[in-house]
């Protein structure tokens, strides 16, 4: 997965300062281009049977509206040229989702940054609507950023996911390729995921895991990666074989502990059912760092492309 060209949307609320920090960041690493993206829904907004003086009051507010947009976006604007990040500014009107994908798809673009929820969702765990829309139909992966993130992004260490299926190996290619650019190393991580047990504290249960299970694991993990990429980019990336009860509890716990940049999960993994896979979705809602959700499509046409 190589990128030159990022489209980064903001509804320019607060909890759109860790997207822009993660995205400028990532964009001076790589070198991208960027595409900075608000898409304004009040302009659209009609009042149902306004008289004159209620309508000339609503213009009166949409101008005032766009002032304080403008004066965002130019200040946002400004910090990405100060990082000598080559940027354009596009303002849009409609459905965000929808004009998201558009144009990521009309320009496009090799990776979307979003985040995790916008200004209708302040706090808890839930994935904002525009997000979830967006992982739906955007054929291009998308950097999906909680308000968690780091103010000071690094990117030394990814988490790539595995479940041995065939997106997972695509998935893992495209991401040696981006630990590549980024000069990262890569954890190429499985859990297993153990039954929740009823008369054993659930920090106990690991231990209960014969210890020639585990190296079983982490040898077929070992093996999978000298086969799907070869030794020499295998050698950027760790196995890494994960006990618990939750898989995205125990990824959350490991990006915690590797201070990794980012965790890598394909769209959907065993069952190509549900939104966008149970496990990515999970893992979106507990993650600390920005999660990269690559699109079943995208993931297809990737593994497509590999010379047989």
């Amino acid at each position: 997965m190589k990128v030159h060209n990022m489209l980064v949307a903001t509804d320019l609320s607060e909890n759109a300062e860790p997207v822009y920090l993660q995205a400028r960041a990532m964009a001076r690493a790589l070198g991208a281009r960027v595409t900075l993206l608000c898409v304004d829904e009040v302009a659209d907004f009609r009042l149902p049977a306004a008289s004159p003086g209620i309508a000339a009051q609503w213009r009166q507010t949409l101008e005032e509206v766009n002032r304080r947009q403008k004066a965002r976006l130019d200040q946002t604007l400004a910090a990405f040229r100060e990082d000598r990040i080559e940027t354009e500014l596009t303002r849009a009107t409609g459905k965000p989702a929808e004009k998201i994908c558009e144009l990521a798809h009309a320009t496009d673009a090799d990776l979307v940054v979003l985040g995790k929820r916008g200004v209708r969702m302040i706090s808890g765990i839930n994935i904002g609507r525009t997000t979830k829309r967006v992982l739906r139909r955007c054929r291009v992966p998308t950097l999906v950023v909680p308000e968690s993130a780091p103010q000071v992004p690094t990117f030394e260490r990814l988490i790539a996911t595995t479940n041995f299926t065939q997106s997972c190996a695509a998935g893992l290619r495209e991401t040696l390729e981006l630990a590549g650019q980024l000069e990262a190393a890569v954890e190429y991580v499985h859990v297993i995921r153990l039954p929740m047990p009823f008369s054993f504290a659930v920090e106990d249960w690991g231990q209960l895991v014969p210890s020639e299970s585990r190296q079983q694991i982490q040898h077929t993990l070992a093996k999978d990666l000298s086969n799907l990429v070869g030794q020499a980019a295998a050698s950027r990336c760790s196995p890494v074989s994960a006990i618990g009860v939750s898989v995205s509890e125990t990824l959350r716990d490991l990006a915690l502990e590797s201070g990794a940049a980012l965790i890598a999960i394909p769209a959907r993994g065993k069952r190509r059912t549900g939104l966008f896979g149970s496990t990515a979705e999970n893992v979106l809602k507990l993650s600390p760092v920005p999660v990269l959700i690559y699109p079943v499509a995208f993931l297809e046409r990737a593994d497509a492309a590999q010379p047989r």
